[in-house]
């Protein structure tokens, strides 16, 4: 109801009407009370009301006419906000140009559509459900070697009620020979096993930096995605809808390019397979941040109410049904497309935030009234570490990645306690009772003593004496049919998953997970044939990770057909403690050859600080003349030995000197101001000054202060060893405030400039070009 009396301004009840003479002068005084007291207070009335979990609201809304002296628009008090809902519609739309929020553009919603079979003859000749991995991805999926050991750990692993007559035999099928007969495939293991299916979505333009493998599964709509925007459910939903067509995707598991799974393949199906709902949060049991709900949201069709606002992670696992009710809807999609955004609203005088990654899916299926069928955990499927504050959760850094972290961290949280040996015994069990294992193992004896058997019987462990050795082997036994539980499940509270582990943590988790005692996350079987595999790893693998054509490109228009001048992975050193090539290296090496037909002069000396693998520099030395002599130094010594195995690899011998030395100190001199190309790639990372400068791998990545403890410690240095006209290339993120290291360089008289940038993780990579004057 809406009443511009002014006894409407002070409620529903009045003291006794003042005496003629007064009442006058008491009614103009009441309505400038009245005036000050609203347009004094409402701000801070919306500030309070907007953390309140209160169906009752109280609206007031300025229109046109307060702007130009006119009075206010009130809205009652009512028990329900629902019966507002037309009236503050009404209002808003009345008077758009009063409270203005961005119009997002109307994005394409297309209706869900199911395939007839699944494009898995396997999966669908024995009627086995499939779990959809949804890889939302930024660009590259950091750990895809260690993805292809995890999908391949799943090869000939069927569910044994689905793979096992009743006699005890195999059910054969002919479109289930890759199955049953298969041989580690890491090209493609997905299309070697018939648990999983692969789904990925990567902005355009971003596929030339997808490995090979997940870059065949990425979807054919793809969208720019921003973080915090609704671009992002645009996103999900198209990778909920292309793998929705599959009648055998029954669970749905969104995952990111820094994701881990916490368990292997067969105990993260089973598990998924057993809850029968969904991992996202419709409860409002947790904080649901009921100040981003405002009142425009009841003007949706259907109107979203305060009491329907729900908070969840974005990080999911969906039951089919769900995923149904997702695609079907349009009326909450549009709302939150409209209204679900950031912005500052002149009718509460209150900067608005809103993220529909964290609220659009909780609050849909709260509107549709299924939450009974979601489990009540706000973390979703997914384990992450707030702990350290700021925006984004903690990313595990290369020093983190250990067995204790799995172990005693992730698997074993407030939510989730279960013991190292349960751990063990539920895996076990899961293994031997759910899974009938369908070939042979091809694994290595000296790897590993696990012999696995073609049948549907369980698998247990005996003796066996065999030519005089005493050895554990894995023999067949007869199945017994029991009632009796002989582990204890996983909850619903326990984390599948777990992120950030960036780029920088590919090494170790690599090497972490070459133990065969590995946490039951890889399989024994696939450990050594994946290391013969890796090490026959097809240079062209690596090059299409960042280089879909022979003609690079970069942000500032520079191009070059250098392309045969970059190092070779296959012949690049990787060593445990130092910092393999990664989206940086690659990104300063592309720039260098890319901006090479713009020098005035071909360079005669040229020296890289931090040489890491030895990748970039010998990429440039590659490209420059055989009369330049190049010098590469680190303060790792196991750096300055790959950067050296990596010149001997690619017959440089003689062409660059490698120096074991902080910076290049022992060059400053003998150097001074004849370098014509340095090349920096310095630890940028924002860390505690106390990891700063050390010698071990912490050294390439850890900057200190603003990331800055390094940088700050060279950037005097450039000056010193630049000839006149010599040029500096390096790396820069965000954090370490690029603007003012180009003003730091222009007052040592190198005129510097950003000439390329790039999105890596959740980092925007700057490539920064320095000129020293004449």
């Amino acid at each position: 109801m809406v009443d511009s009396n002014a006894s409407s301004l002070h409620g529903r009840k009045h003291r006794a009407p003042a005496p003629p003479s007064r009442r006058r002068t008491a009614s103009l005084l009441g309505w400038l009370v009245g005036l000050l007291i609203l347009v004094g207070l409402r701000g801070f009335y919306y500030g309070v009301h907007s953390h309140s979990q209160s169906h009752n609201s109280y609206y007031v809304v300025y229109n046109n006419a307060s702007r130009i002296g006119g009075g206010l628009v009130a809205l009652e008090e009512v028990e329900d906000d629902a019966e507002v809902s037309l009236e503050a519609c009404a209002v808003n739309m009345a008077f758009p140009g009063v409270a203005p929020f961005p119009q997002t553009p109307r994005s394409v919603i297309y209706k869900p559509i199911v395939d007839g079979m699944s494009a898995d003859a396997c999966a669908e000749a024995l009627g086995i459900d499939k779990v959809a991995m949804l890889f939302l991805s930024k660009g590259a999926i950091h750990h895809h070697l260690f993805w292809r050991q995890w999908f391949a750990s799943a090869a000939g692993k069927i569910p044994r009620e689905k793979g096992c007559r009743s006699d005890g035999g195999v059910i054969e099928d002919s479109a289930c020979q890759h199955v049953l007969n298969p041989e580690f495939h890491f090209d493609d293991p997905v299309q070697y096993q018939v648990l999983f299916s692969l789904y990925v979505h990567a902005p355009p333009g971003m596929e030339r930096h997808m490995d090979s493998f997940f870059r065949k599964y990425l979807i054919p709509r793809q969208v720019q995605v921003a973080w915090g925007e609704h671009s992002m459910i645009y996103a999900t939903r198209e990778l909920l809808w292309y793998s929705f067509k599959d009648p055998r995707n029954t669970r749905f598991v969104l995952l990111s390019e820094s994701d881990l799974p916490l368990y292997g393949p067969s105990t993260f199906y089973y598990q998924l397979m057993k809850e029968q709902k969904s991992r996202i949060d419709t409860t409002n049991l947790h904080p649901v941040d009921s100040y981003r709900w405002h009142f425009r949201f009841l003007c949706g069709d259907p109107p979203i109410k305060e009491k329907d606002w729900r908070k969840s992670s974005q990080w999911f696992s969906l039951i089919r049904k769900h995923v149904g009710i997702i695609l079907n809807d349009t009326g909450v999609y549009r709302t939150f497309e409209k209204y679900c955004t950031s912005f500052y609203d002149d009718v509460s005088n209150y900067y608005r935030v809103c993220y529909s990654d964290e609220h659009y899916i909780p609050v849909l299926l709260a509107v549709s009234r299924v939450e009974h069928e979601t489990h009540p955990n706000p973390n979703g499927i997914t384990d992450v570490d707030w702990s350290h504050g700021g925006e984004h959760p903690w990313a595990y850094t290369p020093s983190q990645i250990q067995k204790k972290l799995f172990y005693a961290k992730l698997r074993v949280t407030y939510d989730c306690i279960m013991g190292v040996g349960s751990q063990r015994q539920f895996i076990a069990s899961v293994e031997r009772t759910y899974f009938a294992h369908m070939f042979d193992s091809r694994v290595n004896a000296s790897a590993s003593p696990v012999t696995l058997n073609t049948s549907c019987t369980a698998l247990e462990e005996e003796e066996d004496e065999t030519a005089g050795n005493q050895m554990i082997g894995i023999l067949r036994r007869t199945i017994r049919k029991t009632k009796k539980k002989r582990y204890v499940d996983l909850g619903p509270s326990c984390a599948l998953t777990a992120r950030k582990f960036k780029a920088d943590t590919k090494q170790a988790v690599l090497d972490l997970f070459r133990d065969p005692n590995n946490l039951g996350i890889i399989d024994a079987r696939v450990i050594q044939p994946f290391k013969d595999w890796y090490q026959n790893y097809e240079e062209r693998r690596f090059k299409s990770f960042f280089f879909g054509s022979n003609e690079i490109k970069g942000e500032s228009g520079m191009k070059t057909n250098n392309k045969t001048c970059l190092a070779s992975i296959g012949k690049t050193c990787f060593r445990k403690d130092v910092y393999e090539p990664a989206e940086d290296s690659f990104l300063l090496a592309d720039v260098i050859l890319a901006d090479m037909d713009n020098w005035a002069c071909a360079p005669r000396i040229c020296v890289e600080i931090g040489s890491g693998s030895g990748y970039v520099v010998c990429s440039v030395a590659q490209s420059l003349s055989q009369l330049c002599q190049c010098f590469a130094t680190d303060i790792n010594a196991s750096a300055c030995a790959a950067t050296h195995e990596t010149i001997r690899n690619h017959d440089m011998d003689g062409r660059v000197d490698v120096v074991h030395c902080d910076v290049a100190s022992p060059l400053e001199d003998r150097l001074k101001h004849g370098v014509d190309l340095v090349v920096f790639n310095p630890p940028y990372v924002v860390t505690p000054d106390d990891e700063v400068e050390g010698d071990g791998i912490s050294a390439a990545w850890a900057g200190g202060l603003r990331g800055r403890r390094i940088i700050d410690k060279v950037l005097p240095k450039l000056s010193l060893l630049l000839s006149p006209g010599g040029i500096v290339y390096m790396i820069a993120i965000h954090d370490n405030d690029p603007a003012d290291i180009i003003h730091v360089l222009s007052d040592l008289g190198i005129t510097a400039s950003i000439v390329a940038k790039q999105s890596a993780d959740e980092e925007l990579l700057y490539v920064i070009k320095g000129t020293k004057e004449c």
